[in-house]
């Protein structure tokens, strides 16, 4: 087993190049000096830094530590971006740990560089042993210290510009260069938007079942023994439905960003995948019609089920069935089927769930991610978007497929699939 990292000499490593970055150090000399903070981690065979080209949006090659490992590098970051890890990389903006396929137990680490402008680039770090004091401590200052890297190197560029433009510009490129410094305020602005989403959504989702919960306690309060039993116990019925949505909201955010930890852990990743839902038709079953089952609607339940063990851990299988459940009951009427399906096909385990409720358009289903509500000034119902975005980060974990099929007006399907275990025979 690895020793502890020096974590603290590395941040000093840091200081010294933010200092460095403060000069009129060449980009070049910059950069390199950066990747040798990368270098210095433990057990690094070569480590890559790839740049957005603003021109093109694509991810370029800029340099490799030691340089005689390019060809290696360039290989190894064709291998991920087709098997989407540099993808989601950049998307969810966090730390991505894949197995090489040599044979020799190494890893590799994809680390974001995403600034305040938004993605910058994308390190890539070959580590020879398994990864094992890549703990969640060193990861979270690993990706602190490329957020700060990110920054240093849009504002170097930035500076590029500007020092270029002063040489050769006339006023009508300055004007110019003024129209960039507004497109990069509102891309800024975008991304402050999307960072603080959660800062705006929460106390919202918070404030409206607590302030049912204060104003129906308060009056109970004072109108005890003035009012009948029956409207007593509507209010109960109010103020219990308040503190479960309340409770509900606080329990998906902090499973949520317990997800996104254990995706960045690779010993946490090895040991989920060994754990397997050995019969999942009575599960479902028990999960549907009991533990989830809201009485009004139990009539409208229909199961259709196909028994197997799927490599799931059952804490996560069950969370995918109460968000998907739980959306289909929200978002259709009383009296309206909902379907619960699951079979096997092509040697995996396929789950879906179908509503005849309000549906999404394309673009809303293109739009599924954490801390998102579609047509909230539209719909009564209450709640941040996180549950798809749970289901979602559960699914990329386990290597699954998440479909959405959805026509507005007409109702909704969730297909989810997940791999079967290994010791079965479908």
């Amino acid at each position: 087993m690895s020793e502890k990292y020096n974590i603290s000499g590395l941040l000093e490593s840091f200081f010294e190049f933010d200092k460095l970055s403060r000069t009129n150090t060449k980009s070049s000399l910059l950069l390199k000096r950066g990747l040798e903070l990368y270098k210095s981690l433990p057990e690094a065979e070569f480590v890559s830094l790839y740049l957005l080209n603003e021109g093109t949006f694509e991810l370029e090659h800029e340099i490799t530590s030691p340089a005689v490992k390019v060809n290696a590098s360039v290989n190894l970051f064709d291998s991920l971006f087709e098997k989407d890890v540099v993808g989601k990389t950049l998307s969810y903006g966090t730390i991505q740990t894949f197995e090489n396929e040599t044979g020799d137990r190494a890893v590799s680490i994809a680390i974001p560089l995403i600034s305040s402008t938004g993605a910058v680039g994308l390190i890539v770090l070959s580590v020879k042993g398994d990864g094992h004091v890549y703990d969640e401590e060193l990861l979270g200052v690993i990706s602190i210290i490329s957020s700060s890297f990110a920054n240093i190197v849009i504002n170097k560029r930035l500076n590029n510009k500007l020092k270029k433009s002063l040489e050769i510009q006339d006023q009508k490129v300055v004007s110019r260069t003024i129209k960039l410094t507004e497109s990069k305020q509102n891309l800024f602005e975008k991304f402050e938007s999307f960072r603080s989403s959660i800062s705006i959504s929460m106390p919202h989702e918070v404030r409206t079942p607590l302030n049912q919960i204060l104003g129906f306690s308060e009056y109970l309060k004072d109108a005890t023994g003035d009012i009948k039993s029956e409207e007593n116990q509507e209010i109960f019925d109010y103020i219990f439905n308040a503190a479960n949505r309340l409770s509900h909201l606080f329990e998906n955010y902090i499973f949520y960003n317990k997800l996104n930890m254990v995706a960045s852990n690779i010993e946490e990743l090895q040991k989920l995948k060994k754990d397997v839902v050995h019969s999942t038709a009575p599960f479902l079953e028990n999960l549907i019609n009991s533990e989830f089952l809201v009485t009004e609607r139990a009539e409208d339940i229909i199961l259709e089920l196909t028994d197997a063990p799927v490599a799931v851990a059952d804490l996560y299988f069950k969370k995918i069935v109460q968000e998907l459940f739980d959306n289909c009951v929200k978002y259709s009427d009383p009296g309206t089927p909902i379907n619960v399906t699951a079979k096997i096909q092509m040697g995996s385990y396929f789950l879906s769930f179908m509503d005849e409720g309000r549906g999404m358009s394309p673009e809303q289903i293109k739009n599924i991610e954490a801390f998102t509500q579609f047509d909230r000034s539209l719909n009564e119902q209450q709640g941040t978007g996180l549950g798809m975005a749970i289901v979602a980060r559960i699914i990329d974990i386990y290597n699954g497929r998440l479909k959405v099929d959805s026509i507005v007006g007409e109702g909704t399907t969730v297909t989810v699939e997940l791999p079967l275990a290994k010791t079965t025979d479908y």
